[in-house]
């Protein structure tokens, strides 16, 4: 019945957040916060009740994992810092259950068991795959600027002759020697070639934005660090973002003409669906990957 109640709040957090990321493209530090301290504050309490520090110390280990797993993320520009403080609150709640012995299925790889803390990362990476793919193909086919960019890319003389050229080897392979199983894979490694150049090429044109110094906000992320008479007053590396004395600084170092009227800023996957979903996953399903292969070849 407890376990029941913090993961009905942390559900109805990641829900919430997930709601905000999507229509707004940033995640309410009231959501993030709230999240991260009731878990704390509940693991606390149920450590009272029980007489015993481990729930607590439990959920304050895995907070500090996630955390430091998320930032790595967020310093490799994967995650946005939205995105680490989510991750960091569940961390705490898979912590918290696991000390009060909720009923975890399927928490194996491959018959190995692993603990739910690794089988949520897993879960995450398999809904990810889809999720960004889907999310990066929509956005570029959304954008006109974008699909006239990579028409241009794609139409310049050196990527029209090798796009030609290997197109014209398996051709003739297929239509001498049959190798169809050979044909295929080829086929594939050349559409996840394209798809990887396409994401790349989304990551830096649609995933950035330029907007006016006077529109920046609280919690945005500049693309690059600005610097003013040789010092940092803006780090791209920010997880909390901008604060208000960087926003005054940065307008001001505009109006005296030290920086441009316009600054670019990250505007990166929508993401805490995801972490929402891999939750629901790892409560319910456990190891989806496993639930997928077992799906599709019966083990």
């Amino acid at each position: 019945m407890l376990a029941s109640v913090i993961i009905f709040f942390a559900l109805m957090i990641l829900f919430l957040s997930s709601l905000e990321d999507l229509k707004t493209g940033e995640i309410p530090e009231k959501y993030s916060h709230t999240l991260i301290s009731g878990v704390i504050l509940f693991s606390a309490a149920y450590s009272l009740y029980e007489l015993s520090p481990q729930p607590f110390l439990s959920a304050l280990f895995f907070l500090v994992l996630f955390f430091l797993i998320s930032c790595a993320l967020f310093y490799t520009g994967q995650w946005g810092g939205g995105d680490v403080k989510l991750a960091t609150g569940v961390g705490a709640l898979l912590g918290l259950l696991d000390e009060m012995a909720y009923p975890w299925v399927n928490m194996v790889f491959f018959e190995t068991p692993i603990p739910a803390s690794m089988v949520y990362w897993v879960d995450m990476a398999v809904l990810s795959v889809p999720y960004v793919t889907v999310y990066s193909l929509l956005l570029g086919l959304a954008s006109p600027t974008i699909r006239g960019k990579i028409t241009s890319k794609l139409c310049k003389p050196p990527v029209l002759v090798i796009l030609l050229t290997s197109l014209i080897i398996p051709s003739i392979a297929l239509l001498y020697f049959g190798f169809s199983a050979f044909i295929k894979l080829y086929f594939l490694i050349i559409f996840f070639v394209l798809l990887t150049f396409y994401l790349k090429f989304i990551e830096y044109a649609a995933l950035r934005k330029k907007i006016r110094v006077s529109k920046l906000q609280e919690g945005d992320i500049v693309a690059t660090d600005v610097l003013v008479g040789g010092r940092k007053i803006a780090s791209s590396r920010n997880i909390e973002g901008l604060d208000e004395k960087q926003i005054n600084l940065i307008r001001q170092a505009a109006e005296s003409g030290q920086l441009g009227d316009v600054i670019e800023i990250k505007w990166g996957v929508k993401f805490a669906p995801v972490l929402f979903f891999a939750l629901i996953g790892v409560l319910f399903y456990g190891n989806l990957l496993e639930v997928i292969i077992g799906f599709f070849f019966g083990f």
